[in-house]
């Protein structure tokens, strides 16, 4: 039997979506020097490296790309620099009676979709006043719109009740590492938010669900939200981005999960395309969720691998997904042995003590992991290498204290100040903390974190 295809998501928008428009261009040369041709548009990303997430490069095109010598480094994985214990996951290694050492990883099971982290404890006390009103600038702590100069009040994430001023953006990389840019276009004006991508929620009607939209299947309950993108590096660890329309390209693109198995059909795939169900020999394994592309770039990043974007055997023509290299079809969180039971490439125990290793997502520092989990560096004891990866995370922000990484949002708690630590590609730290180079560079990101 063929592998059982359905698209299965529409999305409920919170904003106002792009109105058409006819194209002008139909590849690049059509457009001015510095441009390129996206979506029927002429678009310029960049006008040099710092206007590109970190990692990636300004081209001639003003597109920002990977160089080549990233795109050539075996893994993504660097040696490191310089290694912080205050920036990793504390002790990478199992026990020692753990038996072989499958790299590092997390516990939990996380399942479509991640769930809501664990409670860390209440919310610290509301913050002294800021100052007049209309005055208070980013990140700055806030209770309504007219008290921020950016005229913009928005939560300071799930599971609390605090508020931190937004301010104007045009790209993701204008905001800070736990926020995104919400507007109704990439590239549009908008507003700095929480990043709530892969954060449960049902597709209600209202759409006020998620800061941008809710992508679900046809029978709403089962979602996640998720925001604009134009490559996969737009997204978290594991999401793909993804066309709305499977079969249009000029659809909108958004982040979906689709690191997960479906081996019956493809209602197992609630947010994306199924591959699904049994091959004929009864055999299930490989049988997997997947989401419609345009290119390669668009489908996670993965270790020991590369995803390809194209039309598999008894795929309608035009349909063009992401393959993943392998057969694994191991989802994140779900226990492994070994690497090659992963989806994601690496199998993993995420802190000291952990008595199973899971399967773990590659992530990009300043654009991190879903709801739940937090971008950090670690040590892959198999090697000896650092890589970024997702690990669980709680709801502890900048400063708070923390007795281990998962207590904190961005999975990193520092050693010996025992205060959780955000990291800062953007540069943007809250009131009282400064945006400091950690002298540690992993997979060719200098990183930097929020300190006192």
């Amino acid at each position: 039997m063929r592998p059982m295809l359905r698209l299965l998501f529409g999305f409920v928008l919170a904003v106002a979506g792009a109105s058409c428009a006819t194209a002008e261009c139909a590849n690049d040369s059509d457009c001015p020097l510095g441009r390129y041709c996206g979506a029927g548009d002429c678009k310029q990303d960049c006008a040099s490296d710092d206007h590109c997430p970190l990692g990636l490069v300004c081209g001639d095109n003003g597109r920002c790309s990977r160089s080549a010598a990233d795109a050539a480094t075996p893994d993504g994985a660097t040696p490191l620099d310089a290694f912080s214990p205050d920036t990793a996951t504390p002790d990478a290694r199992p026990p020692e009676d753990a038996g072989p050492i499958p790299d590092l990883g997390p516990t939990m099971d996380v399942g479509p979709p991640p769930p809501p982290p664990a409670d860390v404890g209440p919310p610290p006390p509301p913050p002294p006043d800021m100052g007049p009103t209309g005055t208070r600038a980013y990140l700055e702590p806030c209770a309504a719109d007219g008290e921020c100069a950016s005229g913009r009040c928005v939560s300071d994430g799930p599971g609390t009740t605090s508020r931190v001023c937004s301010r104007a953006c045009a790209r993701d990389a204008d905001c800070a590492d736990w926020h995104f840019c919400l507007s109704g276009s990439p590239g549009g004006a908008g507003t700095c938010a929480w990043d709530d991508v892969g954060n449960p929620c049902s597709g209600a009607a209202s759409g006020d669900e998620c800061a941008f939209a809710c992508v679900h299947s046809d029978s709403p309950g089962s979602g996640h939200c998720t925001h604009l993108c134009e490559r996969g590096s737009d997204c978290p660890g594991g999401y793909a981005c993804v066309l709305s329309d499977a079969l249009d390209p000029t659809s909108l693109r958004v982040c979906a999960w689709i690191h997960k198995a479906c081996p019956v059909d493809a209602t197992q795939c609630p947010t994306s395309l199924g591959g699904c169900g049994p091959d004929g020999s009864g055999s299930t394994e490989g049988t997997q969720c997947t989401g419609a592309c345009l290119a390669a770039a668009d489908c996670p990043a993965i270790f020991g691998g590369s995803y390809t974007c194209g039309t598999p055997p008894g795929f309608p023509a035009g349909l063009r997904i992401c393959e993943p290299p392998t057969a694994a079809d191991g989802a994140s969180g779900e226990p492994c042995t070994t690497d090659d039971d992963c989806r994601s490439g690496i199998c993993a125990f995420a802190e000291a003590g952990d008595p199973t290793a899971v399967c773990l997502e590659r992530c990009v520092p300043g654009v991190g992991c879903a709801v739940g989990f937090g971008c950090t560096p670690v040590v892959l004891t198999g090697t000896g290498a650092a890589a970024n990866v997702c690990v669980p995370a709680g709801r502890g922000r900048t400063g708070d204290p923390c007795t281990r990484a998962r207590d904190c949002r961005s999975g990193a708690c520092s050693s010996s100040a025992r205060a959780c630590i955000d990291t800062c590609q953007s540069g943007a730290c809250p009131p009282g903390f400064t945006c400091t180079p950690e002298g540690l560079t992993v997979e060719g990101v200098a990183l930097r974190t929020c300190r006192p």
